[in-house]
């Protein structure tokens, strides 16, 4: 049977039946997914061999969707140690269209009930929408910097393999009204990652896991979801809501934010956040069986100390919160600026003057869209004075050799 002729069969069986087993999902939804899945993503070896019978792997998933016969596949495991060591287990790539159909339906109903100051894997939020509202705030409790704001830092240990997933389906189970769409999400929730696992690590690098952090090593058998999925990310965000509500409706602070499992309460009174970590850390043993971790817990002053969050430092100034870079940040725009000045003036002297000049300009400008990834990062932070003396030195090695790269100017904004 042709692809065409598979989908209008499988079209006419809905129809068909519509009466008394409806089907709730469509291919264009499916279509949808899969378009949001593979979008900004560097095609993997699942999705090739996806997209090679495409129409026919489409109209496979949307049947399985509607008879119920779909089946999360076996995940992959695998070790990345930067930017510190985290086990990693990747869905399939047909699974991971069925999580975007999951977030897709999902997403709606639960962006009403999230907390505002939620930031992270949400439309239009992020990091530095949360360090925007960080600055925001800090002036509207200091008031325009007049009175000494302080800080309180607090990260749920091993987080994402400690979520409990029978509590997670719990939470999202009564926003659901679809039977089918309720047993897919069941699936997909409760579905243990470490099931006929195929682990891709060696083990040495298996060492560099703690036992407290490993999914093979959970005391209970439903704990833990893969970092990585987006119905993970979705569902951690659902999981912290009600904590989030607590702590800005009931424990009344100054001002209250959480990125995924890191927690940032500021206030004008020391004592007050001290008192709150107490009450806090009760809340998360009790209704989501986490703890706090003691050694990530800190409490200081705006004006006195600076406070790591969010890849910045942050410290105040006149004032004002200012965002810093860090020193490993600085070293590597200072790299990435000698690999582009080396680069350049190795393909000038080794390459050929007969190279075609419209293939020298996209190497050159190959080079400096790394270099341009890295200045993303400064231009948040008050790094004026590095930036210039960097690109600086470049941009003048680089114009000297712009010519033979068929480009008038080095364009690089500081």
């Amino acid at each position: 049977m042709d692809n065409d002729n598979r989908n209008n069969t499988n079209s006419v069986r809905c129809v068909a039946s519509a009466r008394d087993n409806p089907c709730p999902f469509s291919l264009e939804e499916i279509y949808r997914a899969y378009k949001l899945c593979r979008k900004r993503k560097r095609p993997s070896p699942d999705q090739i061999r996806f997209e090679l019978k495409l129409s026919e792997n489409l109209g496979c998933l949307l049947d399985e969707l509607n008879t119920g016969a779909y089946e999360v596949s076996t995940y992959r495991c695998f070790i990345v140690e930067k930017p510190k060591p985290r086990e990693i287990f990747a869905a399939n790539f047909r699974d991971r269209v069925i999580h975007h159909v999951i977030v897709s339906r999902l997403q709606p109903i639960w962006e009403k009930k999230f907390y505002h100051g939620s930031f992270a894997c949400r439309k239009g939020k992020g990091t530095h929408a949360a360090l925007k509202y960080l600055i925001k705030k800090h002036a509207s409790v200091s008031q325009g910097g007049k009175k000494e704001v302080f800080f309180l830092q607090l990260d749920l240990a091993s987080f994402f393999v400690t979520i409990n997933r029978k509590i997670l389906f719990d939470l999202i189970e009564p926003t659901i009204n679809e039977e089918k769409f309720k047993d897919l999400v069941a699936k997909v929730i409760l579905f243990n990652p470490t099931k006929d696992v195929v682990v891709k690590s060696s083990e040495k690098e298996k060492k560099l896991i703690p036992d407290y952090k490993s999914f093979f090593h959970r005391e209970y058998l439903d704990q833990g979801i893969p970092i990585g999925n987006l119905t993970s990310q979705f569902g951690a965000n659902v999981y912290l809501n009600s904590l989030d509500h607590f702590v800005s409706r009931k424990l009344r602070v100054g001002a209250y934010q959480r990125y995924m499992d890191d927690l940032l309460l500021i206030d004008t009174s020391r004592e007050k956040l001290l008192s709150l970590i107490v009450p806090i850390t009760e809340w998360t043993e009790k209704n989501r069986w986490q703890m706090i971790n003691p050694q990530k817990t800190v409490l200081g002053s705006f004006k006195n100390e600076s406070m790591n969050f969010l890849g910045y430092r942050v410290s105040e100034k006149e004032g004002k919160l200012k965002l810093f870079a860090h020193k490993d940040k600085k070293w590597n725009l200072v790299e990435e600026a000698k690999m582009v000045d080396w680069g350049v003036s190795f393909l000038r002297q080794k390459t050929h003057p007969l190279w075609p000049l419209s293939q020298r300009t996209d190497v050159f400008n190959s080079q400096l869209g790394k270099l341009r990834a890295k200045m993303g990062y400064f231009s948040h932070s008050e790094s004026y004075l590095f930036k210039t003396q960097v690109i600086g030195k470049l941009k003048n090695s680089i114009d000297a050799k712009a010519e033979f790269f068929g480009v008038r100017k080095c364009k690089i904004k500081v």
